[in-house]
Parts: C-alpha cells; structure tokens; sequence
C-alpha cells in the first residue's frame, strides 16, 4: 500500500480512483498500461477518476505500468470474481504491445521484461545490455527524456536505438494479432459474465495530425508500421473503438503515450460519451 497526498495504492494494489457516492449499481472496470494508470497525474485526474466524475458510475483501475494487453487478461482473471453482470470492462491498449513487442530483445508475443530475463538466463553476460535497455525504457526515464525533448526541441533520442523487427512484414503482423487475440479472448470471457467489453486503440504522440514536441524516430516506425494492422484486424471484434487520432492538440508529457490531465479529461469525456 502506499498513501500519500496526490498518489495512493490500496490494499488489492490498484491505484485509488475518486468516486461518487453511493457506489453505482454497476461498475466500470478499467484495463491498460501506464496511461491508465495514471503516469504522473494525481489520483483524482486518472482517466477512471474524471470518468468517475462526468458519469457518475463507480470506476475501479487496474492499469498497471508498462503492462501490455496479454498482461491485462492476466490481471482480468485475476479479479474475474469483482466482474458483475451488467459491468463495463474497459482494456486500453496499444503502444506497450508495440514499443515493446518490435525490440529486437523481445518476442512478438512477449512483454517488457521478456528480454532482460531471456538474457539473465542465457547468458550473465548480455543481461547488462538488456538491463540498460530495460532502463531507457522504463516510464521514469521516458519521462525524464522527454522533459529534456520538451526544453530543447532540436533533440532527438540517440541512446535509444534498438532493433526494429517489426521492419520485417511478417513480424508487425505477428505483433499486431498478438494484441487483438488478447482483445478476443477477453472479450469471450467478459461476455460470459454478462458484462459488457471495450477494447480501445490508445492515442499516441505519432498518431497526432501535426508533429509532437517530443518525437521518437523507433516509436514514430513502429506506430505506423503496426497500428493499422491492429485496426485491420480488430474490425472483426464487437468491442473495438478507435481512440488513436482522439487528440487534436498535442497533450503528452514525453514521446511514449503519457497524457497530463486535461488530456486524461478528453479521453474521459470520450469514455462518458461511448460507454453511456
């Protein structure tokens, strides 16, 4: 547990979301890597809290960091006994299963420590460099470079330079049907509890209309390489929305996926507006 001012863990390890009283007959459940979680906002401007306050439904996050969304379902099952008949199950996915899932260290249907451990097992010795790797991806530092990005904008992000697998065509196929055969499986799950499902494609810096102030030449090829692969394939699922080009102003804080709070506002009004 952690308890402090503006960031606050519970018992169960989920981020504590403010919500109106008394409880909803029904719940929102809330599904997704960092942005979900709530990098570097206050508890009351995640997306489950503003969603919280515009519909007045009881939300309950279980965004984790870093987590893609095969680690999601993980979580899902989890707590499959908190989903309730007549429930929303909201899965916010997109950037951690590509960002991750294209490195050169990882596997087309891996996670974000799939390579540092791979190495640490196979061989002590390369397990330094997928250290650092891990390291220059690790949303602390993301956000650190991308202050730096924001502050001078001539910069670029030379230290992180890793194998772009997904260049290979087969391989961006693999990695996209990785995440909606996530979406699918949990979507049948849901669905068999009676409650309603939502797979969302999550914005990101590079599916802006103009240039974002912080930019990633790997990310940038990864995003456009796979997200519309992602978009091909999940047309086929009922529970697909396509919040990529969400944004028409430019409300991240570095050149990952993290949003400040009025940018968490936006996509909680989207929220308000499609799960009503």
């Amino acid at each position: 547990m952690i308890s402090s001012k503006t960031l606050n863990i519970d018992e169960d390890l989920r981020r504590v979301t403010t919500n109106p009283e008394p409880e909803s007959a029904t719940k929102v459940h809330f599904f997704g890597g960092s942005t979900m979680w709530g990098h570097s906002v206050s508890d009351k401007n995640t997306i489950p809290s503003q969603f919280a306050g515009l519909s007045g439904k009881t939300s309950i996050n279980y965004g984790e960091q870093a987590y893609n969304s095969r680690q999601s379902l993980n979580r899902l099952l989890n707590n499959l006994s908190d989903i309730q008949s007549g429930d929303t199950v909201v899965f916010f996915d997109g950037v951690n299963d590509v960002y991750h899932n294209c490195l050169g260290l990882n596997s087309a249907n891996g996670h974000p420590r799939e390579g540092f451990i791979k190495a640490a097992l196979e061989n002590k010795s390369q397990s330094t460099s997928a250290l650092w790797s891990i390291i220059q991806s690790s949303s602390i530092n993301r956000f650190a470079r991308g202050i730096g990005q924001k502050l001078d904008s001539n910069s670029n992000d030379k230290n992180f330079s890793e194998l772009n697998r997904c260049d290979e065509e087969e391989y961006a196929e693999d990695v996209a049907s990785f995440l909606v055969d996530s979406w699918a499986a949990t979507e049948a799950i849901v669905q068999s509890k009676g409650a309603r499902f939502v797979c969302v494609l999550q914005p990101n810096p590079y599916t802006l209309s103009s240039e974002p102030f912080s930019h990633n030449a790997n990310y940038e090829t990864q995003i456009h390489q796979v997200y519309p692969k992602i978009r091909a394939k999940a047309q086929s699922l009922g529970c697909f929305t396509d919040y990529s080009a969400l944004f028409q102003e430019d409300h991240y804080i570095d050149h990952c996926c993290h949003v400040n709070a009025k940018g968490n506002l936006e996509i909680a009004r989207q929220f308000a507006k499609d799960l009503n």
